[in-house]
């Protein structure tokens, strides 16, 4: 292993790109985390006939270079109208400031490759009782939302927050890993995402 890349525990990466010859609706793309993947067939079915879906899930660190080749890679290979982006539940390890400046690194590797982007905010995470807060990710994830929204401001995306969307879902809408959602939650966060989606195709045609 090379010296100074942080690793996770476990690195996987899926991804998924639809009808890649359907060149009459719009393209747009889903980037973020497991969360992200359990979300995809959601956002797919509520803009069935509005627009074609695809989707990067990884939970590669956002400090790795590799990460950021394999992001550079996914977002270059098509023209998106729309890709929303998320990150924040790996990578504990990285500190505020790393996160900030790859967060904007990837932003703008991104911008180059749709027309417009959507930050989301990440959910909160709770422990496995789920009644409770995670009090070391709440301060992370926190943090990591403030610091997205600065570079989103700065790169001139949009902004959708998941997390104030997470907390009022609740426990109900979580599995017991405390991260992860249940059927329900998984509809709510995944026509949130769409429906921001909407609004700004929306907006090019008119």
């Amino acid at each position: 292993m090379r010296k100074n890349i942080k690793k996770e525990q476990q690195e996987w990466l899926r991804l998924w790109c639809d009808d890649t010859k359907d060149a009459l609706l719009p393209r747009v793309a889903l980037i973020g985390d497991s969360i992200t993947e359990q979300t995809y067939q959601v956002v797919k079915m509520e803009l069935e006939r509005i627009a074609v879906v695809d989707y990067f899930a990884t939970s590669y660190s956002i400090s790795s270079p590799t990460y950021r080749k394999m992001l550079k890679a996914f977002a270059s290979d098509t023209n998106y109208d729309v890709i929303c982006y998320n990150y924040g539940l790996h990578g504990e390890d990285i500190s505020a400031d790393d996160y900030e400046l790859n967060y904007f690194k990837s932003l703008k590797e991104i911008t180059k490759s749709a027309k417009t982007v959507i930050c989301l905010t990440t959910e909160v995470r709770c422990k496995n009782e789920l009644d409770k807060v995670d009090e070391k990710w709440e301060k992370i994830v926190k943090e990591r939302n403030t610091r997205a929204i600065k570079v989103a401001k700065k790169l001139n995306a949009s902004v959708v927050d998941l997390y104030e969307l997470s907390v009022k879902l609740g426990k109900y809408a979580k599995v017991t890993d405390g991260i992860h959602f249940n059927e329900a939650g998984i509809e709510q966060i995944g026509k949130c995402k769409a429906k921001a989606i909407k609004d700004i195709l929306n907006k090019e045609k008119a």
